[in-house]
């Protein structure tokens, strides 16, 4: 289905990035990656949250096939500084409880092109969004849930790829497995510090 699936990356140049909406909803179907839970999501759940204002769904479709490719969905957050972060930010001269943030809610890829590229370029089109936003308002850090499913195999967990794209653990929610993971925008949105 890929001729391009041998290739290291994805090429870029196939990607078209659209909102997710009723007309582009067809997308959707049949799509699969490895966690059951992000395709559940993105069936049952992406389209309404959007048109309750909750988020923003992308989808990263295949100009050369028309299918998807993969998904994020990125919302507006608050990190709260009553952990590690507290200390380092009080001694920035930042006495918040909580700094903004722009959540990515939910990321997914198609299983077959998993380690193409692909989410290190969602990872960047997210900060992206971030530093658009700054300019007229402000986001400090970018954060994220990634599920630790135990039915996902070691070397396809979600904390392996963003921990090597320097997010930090902020701390591990045991009731549903997940790690909360942060990344400070600061050398992004502000590169004289």
């Amino acid at each position: 289905m890929f001729e391009n699936s041998k290739k290291k990356e994805y090429p870029i140049e196939d990607i078209e990035v659209i909102q997710l909406n009723e007309s582009t909803l067809k997308y959707t179907l049949g799509f699969e990656c490895n966690i059951d839970e992000l395709e559940k999501f993105l069936t049952e759940d992406a389209l309404n949250q959007t048109n309750q204002s909750i988020n923003r769904t992308f989808l990263w479709i295949s100009k050369t096939n028309k299918i998807l490719l993969s998904y994020i969905t990125i919302c507006v957050d608050a990190i709260s500084l009553d952990s590690i972060l507290k200390e380092e930010m009080q001694k920035a001269g930042i006495k918040y409880k909580s700094l903004p943030a722009l959540k990515i809610c939910r990321m997914a890829v198609r299983k077959e092109l998993t380690k193409k590229g692909i989410g290190k370029r969602m990872i960047s089109f997210a900060i992206n969004q971030a530093i658009k936003v700054h300019k007229e308002s402000a986001y400090r850090f970018i954060t994220l849930d990634a599920k630790n499913d135990e039915k996902t195999p070691e070397h396809l967990k979600p904390i392996r790829f963003y921990k090597k794209l320097e997010f930090e653990e902020l701390k591990r929610r045991k009731k549903d497995n997940t790690i909360h993971l942060f990344l400070d925008l600061i050398n992004y949105t502000n590169p004289k510090n």
